[in-house]
């Protein structure tokens, strides 16, 4: 979706499929309530009883007005992403080693995108932990060859991120690569 879709009382649904109410429009977010309750009472505001959420640009985009827009983006993304997907396996991994030293990383918001090295390879952070020296490191999964490495915090932030023109580029590199 687009800013511009949104006006105040206007329900969407998140990318997770979560439904939202626009409490209000901004410059470049949206402020919206999670609509989870059944008395409508919960929902009279403002000030809201429930907490509201900001929406970024980048988290409006993946936004949508109803459930049958989200099943066809979803139908559309399986069909021409260049993603490779996940492993059961990776998968099972990743979430054991979120937060299993008992240290809450302060900045989840770090794992929302994939990153993308100066070669090409696409970065997944999926968890960090505090180094020694206090510094925090990234656990990242790297998407192609399936390998699992960490970066100091800073170095990773620095990257740029990952879009879908990143991933074609690599996934074509990996296909080259085993043709030859």
């Amino acid at each position: 979706m687009k800013l511009s879709d949104f006006h105040i009382g206007f329900e969407f649904l998140s990318s997770a499929g979560i439904r939202y109410r626009c409490t209000d429009v901004g410059k470049r977010t949206v402020v919206a309530i999670r609509l989870y309750h059944d008395d409508p009472f919960w929902y009279y505001g403002p000030p809201y009883i429930v907490g509201e959420v900001v929406f970024d640009e980048a988290e409006i985009a993946i936004c949508y007005p109803n459930e049958l827009a989200l099943l066809e983006d979803r139908l559309a993304q399986a069909r021409h992403s260049s993603h490779p997907g996940f492993r059961a396996s990776d998968y099972v991994r990743m979430v054991e080693e979120k937060d299993n030293d008992g240290t809450r990383y302060p900045y989840p918001d770090l794992f929302r995108f994939d990153r993308v090295l100066g070669n090409g390879e696409i970065l997944h952070p999926y968890s960090a932990k505090q180094a020694d020296d206090e510094t925090w490191v990234v656990r990242v999964f790297l998407l192609f060859p399936r390998a699992y490495f960490t970066m100091p915090e800073l170095d990773f932030i620095r990257l740029p991120i990952a879009s879908e023109d990143d991933l074609r580029r690599r996934s074509n590199t990996m296909l080259r690569r085993r043709r030859q």
